[in-house]
């Protein structure tokens, strides 16, 4: 599953890398003489996506040590496993924009995955699991329609996860790749606006939030 997901990854660099190249050969045939737009050129964003992507790529992952707690292969017959939680994936970033249509920046994500493990005879719980996930990358979107409040963008973003397991005491620490491509992006407002993603990574498929331009 690592693997296959490496290779996807290598896909997307070279979809990325055609795409700048055709973009930047457009903003070369823009006039020299042009003075630049004045527009609010940072953002900040706050949003939430769904967990789908991430029990595939990080908590199932067959690398992982603790992989057998999870498949409830471990549990003796005396216990049992309780309701198992995954949180939205939450995300932060950051952008400036170079131009109206290229901006540069930097996102993080939190999510984590956990349950209890409890006594048959008496229901106590006598474990815990959990694993949380911190991701850290820079990004890139292109914004390819931009009205007064209305706006469309892609973008991408490569970084690296930090993952975080506990175990009836014990401790680890993996690190792994982490990367979100956004396919379709849509914002409405002006200096507040919401937004809504489609795409696949550390956010998940669909992701939605709340920004703010200055």
């Amino acid at each position: 599953m690592f693997v296959f997901y490496l290779l996807k990854m290598k896909r997307i660099i070279l979809f990325w890398g055609i795409l700048c190249s055709f973009l930047g050969a457009q903003a070369q045939q823009e006039p020299a003489s042009t003075p630049s737009p004045t527009f609010p050129r940072h953002s900040l964003q706050i949003g939430i996506g769904d967990p789908t992507l991430i029990r595939l790529m990080y908590i199932n992952r067959s690398g992982c040590p603790y992989y057998h707690l999870i498949d409830n292969d471990w549990f003796s017959p005396d216990t049992y496993r309780g309701k198992k939680t995954t949180l939205f994936p939450i995300s932060l970033s950051y952008s400036y924009s170079l131009k109206k249509w290229l901006a540069l920046g930097g996102m993080t994500t939190y999510n984590c995955y956990f349950y209890s493990e409890y006594e048959r005879s008496t229901r106590k719980v006598v474990g815990q699991f959990e694993k949380h996930f911190f991701a850290f990358m820079p990004t890139i979107h292109f914004t390819w329609l931009n009205k007064k409040i209305v706006s469309l963008y892609s973008g991408g973003a490569l970084g690296v996860a930090f993952l975080y397991t506990y175990s009836r005491g014990e401790h680890l620490w993996e690190v792994a790749p982490a990367f979100q491509l956004t396919f379709i992006g849509i914002r409405v407002g002006k200096t507040w606006y919401g937004f809504g993603e489609y795409g696949v990574g550390v956010k998940g498929f669909l992701a939605t939030g709340v920004g703010y331009k200055f």
